[in-house]
């Protein structure tokens, strides 16, 4: 299934608030789960950081107990600013391809994410290693999105509307004949590096349940705004995002 509404609303907010806000924190670290909408059982995790204005992620296939060659990710954006001037740049060891174009992809390296249920289109397609498990087997690749005069933030992407393409999906040893589209079905944020005049300690890692009241748990932030200016600020900066999103499907 898809994240629901709260999902939805607190990505944007730890996001937008953490990243964005100034002296608030130098880093945020985020977890995707994604699940099948069509194909074979099938599990994936990826893990994202913006420090140092640069993104970083680890995408890996998790045995539950299948598993499946990684083929490739899909991205979509929430400031599609930062696609002008062609100052986007993605690298990693396994990419084999990358397309880019503002709400038009759906297919990359031969790999797609179409049909029923899908998440597309997105801006963004990354693609890792080559069809078939014949020459490679990808389980796990790493990935670097920077931009050449922006610092980028988790807050620029709709990190719930991302997708994953797996194939060559079965037991281990297994024929693995089954193939599998994912979307994203979990987000949880999972550490915070505060700001340089924060506490000190290093990164903060938040306790429990992002859906507790308590979360993150003992971690001492900087100052932000008074609650009732910050929750204006993350109002209506979400409700901007998500009005923004839906305008450009609409066109």
């Amino acid at each position: 299934m898809k994240p629901n509404c709260y999902d939805y609303f607190r990505a944007f907010v730890v996001c937008a608030t953490l990243s964005s806000l100034p002296g608030v924190a130098r880093a945020v670290s985020m977890q995707l789960e994604f699940s099948p909408f069509t194909g074979g059982s099938s599990s994936v995790l990826l893990n994202l950081s913006d420090d140092g204005g640069i993104i970083t992620g680890q995408v890996s296939v998790v045995a539950n107990p299948n598993i499946g060659d990684l083929r490739a990710l899909f991205i979509e954006l929430n400031d599609l600013s930062i696609l002008s001037g062609n100052q986007l740049n993605i690298t990693g060891a396994l990419i084999s391809e990358t397309v880019i174009d503002a709400n038009k992809v759906t297919s990359v390296g031969n790999a797609n994410v179409n049909g029923g249920g899908s998440p597309g289109p997105f801006d963004i397609g990354i693609a890792f290693g080559s069809p078939g498990i014949g020459s490679d087997d990808i389980q796990n690749a790493s990935f670097i999105i920077e931009h050449e005069s922006t610092d980028l933030t988790l807050g620029m992407f709709n990190l719930s509307n991302w997708a994953v393409r797996l194939t060559s999906v079965g037991t281990p040893g297994g024929s693995r004949e089954d193939s599998s589209k994912l979307n994203v079905t979990s987000i949880r944020l999972t550490g915070l590096t505060p700001p340089d005049n924060g506490p000190p300690g290093g990164e903060l890692t938040p306790q429990g349940d992002p859906q507790n009241p308590g979360f993150p748990g003992n971690a001492e932030l900087a100052p932000i705004p008074e609650p009732g200016t910050a929750a204006l600020i993350i109002i209506s900066s979400a409700v901007t995002g998500i009005y923004l999103r839906k305008r450009r499907r609409e066109t």
